[in-house]
C-alpha cells in the first residue's frame, strides 16, 4: 500500500514539474495563423490587438525575433457574421514546438466595451478568461 502511494506521488510530481509554465518575463513571440476555408480577419491588426493586451495585462516580454523567443503565441481569428468573431490562441514552446495551452475556439460579439470590434472582443476574452486564469503568475498587479 505504502509503495503504491509512493509511486503515485512520484508520477504526479514528475508530470507536474515536467509541464511547461509561463512565468513573469518569459520571452514570447506573437504570430497570426490563417484558418483555411474561413474568412480570416486582417492578421496584422489582430496581432497588434493581442500585443496590446499582452503588454498591458501581463508581465511577459514580447520580442520581435521568433528565434529568441521561449514561447510562441499563435492567434487565429475568423469572421462569422456582422460583428461576430471566432478566435483561438495556441501557446507552444519554441524549442520543442510542443503546444502547452489551447484556448479552443471562442466566440465573441462586438460591443461598445470593446470599441464595437468583434476581433478585439474575442482576443480580450481569450486573454482575460483563459490565459490569465490558467497562468495567474503572469498577470499585472492592478
Amino acid at each position: 500500500m505504502k509503495r503504491n502511494i509512493f509511486f503515485t506521488t512520484l508520477i504526479f510530481l514528475t508530470s507536474f514539474s515536467a509541464s511547461a509554465q509561463l512565468v513573469p518575463n518569459n520571452k514570447i513571440y506573437l504570430e497570426f495563423l490563417k484558418t483555411t476555408e474561413e474568412v480570416n480577419v486582417d492578421g496584422s491588426d489582430a496581432v497588434e490587438m493581442l500585443h496590446s493586451y499582452i503588454r498591458d495585462k501581463t508581465t511577459l516580454n514580447i520580442i520581435a525575433s521568433k528565434e529568441d523567443a521561449e514561447y510562441i503565441l499563435t492567434l487565429s481569428v475568423v469572421e462569422k457574421n456582422m460583428g461576430k468573431r471566432k478566435g483561438r490562441i495556441l501557446i507552444s514552446e519554441n524549442a520543442s514546438g510542443k503546444v502547452i495551452f489551447d484556448t479552443e475556439w471562442q466566440k465573441a460579439n462586438s460591443t461598445a466595451f470593446y470599441g464595437y470590434s468583434g476581433t478585439r472582443a474575442v482576443i480580450g476574452k481569450m486573454v482575460k478568461q483563459f490565459i490569465l486564469k490558467s497562468y495567474p503568475l503572469i498577470a499585472v498587479d492592478d
